[in-house]
């Protein structure tokens, strides 16, 4: 499952983010997993998520993401 899009006003009132629009990259990502899915918001690019150190986590279920959820 790719990245959400913290900047998208959907994602930001499913997950409650504070945005600043002014400093869109004081938001963390929003990663979900396959499993969890969220398939009709927006999404974004994102760093293939088996190879980071600490992992990824899945923002619904804490799961880390791996190979399988790019």
């Amino acid at each position: 499952m790719p990245r959400l899009d913290n900047g998208d006003l959907e994602v930001r009132r499913w997950f409650g983010l504070d945005y600043d629009e002014k400093d869109p990259g004081k938001t963390p990502p929003v990663d979900v997993c396959t499993d969890c899915g969220y398939g009709d918001l927006a999404t974004v690019e994102h760093p293939p998520y088996g190879e980071q150190d600490p992992p990824y986590v899945c923002a619904d279920c804490g799961t880390p993401l791996d190979d399988y959820d790019n």
